[in-house]
């Protein structure tokens, strides 16, 4: 509890340091797809708030804000069992970035970029899967899922951007390594969005 209580003060401390120079940047706003890379889980969806400040004309810090939806799967992965799913897990995951352009924005209509950060999931789960074995009078075996628990992600991707007026609209394709209790869980995440 007390690891959980100094990881959430960095956070707001993060947020409130980031806020104060609001001026200086761009916030950002996106919604799109999560898909974990194991088969307990199914597609999700995705939303997204985010805030860079450029350091440079092609570098930029910031962070992204970000909430996942993730449902257990019911189909088994092998021949022998049924499995029996319900529930639901949400990850808000904070993700402090870095964010390197091919272009300057401010004099060109276009850029992509490739960003790299590492953050904190906070995963709040009820998600349970009971596994049947095919056998008359089957006794149900639980299946071990991630719990809720607070726990280090890192995140690599690369996305573009376009500028029309004072509007960016973009996209972003992300993979994610979320160190979780039972098991490390990649997934990728794509979202389409616009930045102000």
């Amino acid at each position: 509890m007390k690891n959980r209580g100094v990881q959430l003060s960095l956070v707001v401390t993060c947020m409130l340091m980031l806020a104060t120079s609001a001026e200086a940047g761009t916030w950002g706003l996106a919604v799109g797809v999560s898909w974990p890379w194991d088969d307990h889980w199914k597609v999700g969806p995705r939303g997204s708030v985010e805030y860079f400040r450029n350091l440079s004309p092609r570098l930029a810090i910031g962070g992204e804000g970000a909430f996942d939806v993730w449902r257990p799967t019911d189909e088994t992965p092998g021949v022998g069992a049924e499995w029996k799913s319900s529930g639901l897990a949400g990850l808000f995951e904070i993700v402090p970035t870095v964010r390197i352009s091919t272009s300057d924005l401010e004099h060109g209509a276009a850029s992509l970029f490739l960003q790299a950060g590492c953050g904190a999931t906070i995963v709040s789960s009820n998600a349970k899967i009971v596994a049947y074995p095919v056998v008359p009078n089957p006794i149900g075996l639980p299946v071990e899922l991630m719990g809720s628990q607070v726990a280090p992600c890192v995140s690599v991707g690369f996305g573009g951007r376009e500028l029309s007026g004072k509007v960016y609209s973009g996209f972003e394709l992300e993979i994610h390594a979320l160190f979780v209790n039972p098991e490390l869980i990649y997934h990728l995440t794509f979202s389409l969005g616009v930045a102000f």
